[in-house]
């Protein structure tokens, strides 16, 4: 056995990332847009893509689902993902038209997902992330996903690119649940007349917003029931991070200068 050989399991081609970790990915991993190299185009109804595999009498963990694995897959209707997949590369489900909902499964490990890597999806209606590990959201990864209405990102995401959710046209409503600071907003990249369709997305803020600009680990907790409207969702609260911030330091100043005069005295 080696790297990047080839095998079949239950009628889905995969390919070895690592012998010695026994990690293996869907799909050859060899890119070329026009067919899919994990299975036959015909593939039809609810893919699944399990957490681990067997091949020659050994177990392997699924960890990746490799470039234009499924693309133009057109028969697949529903995706559900183990939680060992890691990162799904670039037009993995490149223009799946009829996918309808894609879940991940409770305590997912998805950490990227990089460019393309849902583009097209005109059918998709719903997306569930299982866990909290995801970082990046790559250039046009959700691109002309033309009916998906809501997306709600996991507390770990770091990274937008700027047109990952260009082209969205009924999505309303972001949630975004999790820690952003006013130095990386997730949303600063993308703008509102450019990357964005429609322009007036809803994006509900229920976390806490740590501000390294203002003192170390500082946090402001905010009201689960803010509503902010694009593009500034987070960097809005940065003067409610100042005011909060420098009138917590007068206050301690005030008491130092206290404590001095009364040494003094």
């Amino acid at each position: 056995m080696r790297d990047n050989e080839v095998f079949q399991y239950n009628n889905i081609t995969y390919s070895i990332v690592d012998v010695f970790r026994r990690e293996v990915r869907v799909g050859t991993g060899i890119f070329n847009e026009t067919y899919p190299n994990a299975v036959n185009a015909t593939y039809s109804g609810i893919l699944c893509i399990p957490n681990f595999i067997t091949y020659s009498d050994l177990l392997w963990r699924v960890v990746e689902i490799g470039t234009c694995s499924f693309a133009y897959c057109n028969q697949i209707l529903s995706v559900k993902i183990g939680y060992n997949i890691e990162i799904i590369k670039n037009y993995a489900f490149f223009r799946c038209y009829y996918i309808e909902n894609i879940t991940f499964e409770k305590h997912s490990r998805l950490k990227t997902l990089e460019m393309y890597s849902f583009y097209d999806l005109y059918g998709l209606k719903t997306i569930e992330f299982g866990g909290d590990k995801l970082q990046t959201v790559g250039h046009y990864a959700f691109g002309f996903n033309l009916v998906l209405k809501y997306i709600r990102f996991p507390p770990s995401v770091s990274f937008i690119d700027e047109k990952a959710l260009r082209g969205l046209e009924l999505l309303s409503r972001i949630d975004f649940c999790g820690v952003s600071s006013s130095n990386k907003d997730i949303f600063a990249r993308i703008d509102q007349e450019n990357h964005l369709t429609p322009t007036n997305v809803m994006i509900k803020v229920t976390s806490r917003y740590q501000s390294e600009k203002f003192g170390i680990n500082d946090n402001v907790n905010l009201d689960n029931s803010i509503d902010c409207i694009f593009p500034h969702a987070l960097r809005d609260y940065d003067l409610q991070c100042r005011t909060i911030y420098h009138s917590s330091y007068f206050f301690y100043y005030s008491l130092f200068s206290i404590f001095i005069l009364m040494s003094d005295s």
